[in-house]
């Protein structure tokens, strides 16, 4: 049995594993906190409140993302829906966080940190009603805020950026109960990037990555597929690295495609780590997602947005390409016109170098 007798303390981390995201800040913050001596336990939320609710809740986000994202945008900048819902967000967390009680009770606890607001709830209900009486604390994951992401009942805030910080003061926050402390990374890791390609099959290759977030949506797939013919017809010596996340479907058909129409385009599916295919980047395509930007800029890739998600990503956007932290989706969307930039960063990063 392990001894805890030199630990200073017991940290829950709780997550929700819907977009990868939130769970790998979560691991991050982990990683630290034991490093400096806690002990650690980490809990996805969906899995231990498991049930009905749980399953429907997210049967609902994958549909609305998929395929009505226009709600999404309406429930997300809503002040109206906010003012009216953010009452009922605790007492109907409570009614739903059994296990969750269960799980602290069990571990006991000196703080838990949350990492998305519904693994926030749960703990805002407990607060409330004295049912644990350590410490907590909200991680935020993303470049922007959401009256979502308040609760009265937390004891302290991890925020990515100043803005953040200015809103929780607005609703009476203390300034001591903040720490503006960016989105929690693991250290950089030392990559031997003519190994990575070489096990890729991309020796001597020009590398651009392409991500489509972990629940692999948002970018359609024939503007992607007409994107790679063009890629591939103009840049014979780039390679187009396509990252599809949990989408498994989607894969498997850019597998297909890619045979069929002798692109020069890789698919990779879940790959860790990440940090291995930002070292042999060229030219990074994706969306404005919290974490997936926050690695890119630490390993100091060239960001290329191709779409965004309504709502929160939306937000991240606007805050990222004004100042200049990525480049901004090109105008139109085309095939001809992404390829053009890509071609155009490409050189400006190896004039650089």
């Amino acid at each position: 049995m392990e001894n805890n007798t030199n630990k200073k303390g017991k940290i829950l981390i709780l997550y929700t594993s819907i977009g990868l995201g939130h769970k790998y800040i979560a691991l991050n913050i982990a990683y630290h906190l034991e490093k400096a001596g806690f002990e650690i336990k980490l809990a996805d939320v969906l899995k231990v409140q498991s049930g009905i609710m749980v399953d429907v809740g997210e049967w609902f986000h994958s549909l609305i993302n998929r395929k009505f994202p226009f709600i999404w945008r309406w429930l997300y900048f809503s002040k109206a829906f906010a003012k009216v819902t953010m009452p009922f967000r605790v007492p109907l967390a409570g009614k739903n966080s059994e296990n969750i009680q269960s799980a602290v009770k069990e571990f006991q606890p000196d703080m838990v940190i949350s990492t998305q607001t519904s693994a926030s709830a749960p703990m805002a209900y407990m607060k409330q009603h004295k049912l644990f009486n350590g410490k907590f604390v909200i991680a935020f994951s993303d470049y922007h805020f959401h009256p979502y992401w308040f609760y009265d009942q937390a004891d302290f805030y991890l925020v990515n950026i100043k803005e953040q910080k200015d809103a929780l003061e607005k609703l009476g926050v203390s300034a001591e109960k903040i720490a503006v402390s960016g989105i929690t990374l693991k250290p950089s890791e030392d990559v031997n990037v003519e190994s990575v390609k070489q096990k890729l099959g991309l020796t001597g290759k020009d590398v651009v990555l392409m991500s489509s977030g972990s629940l692999g949506i948002g970018f359609p797939e024939s503007l992607l597929l007409d994107y790679a013919k063009e890629l591939t017809k103009t840049q014979p010596n780039a390679q187009l690295v396509v990252v599809c996340g949990k989408n498994e479907t989607m894969k498997k058909h850019l597998e297909d495609e890619a045979v069929k129409l002798k692109l020069n385009m890789t698919v990779l599916g879940f790959y860790e780590p990440m940090s291995e295919l930002y070292a042999i980047t060229n030219v990074f395509l994706t969306k404005p997602g919290g974490l997936t930007v926050a690695e890119a800029l630490r390993d100091r890739v060239t960001m290329l947005t191709t779409h965004f998600l309504p709502g929160q990503e939306e937000l991240n956007y606007e805050y990222l390409t004004t100042r200049k932290l990525m480049h901004s989706i090109p105008s139109p969307m085309t095939p001809q016109n992404l390829v053009s930039r890509t071609v155009e960063l490409m050189k400006q990063k190896i004039e650089v170098e």
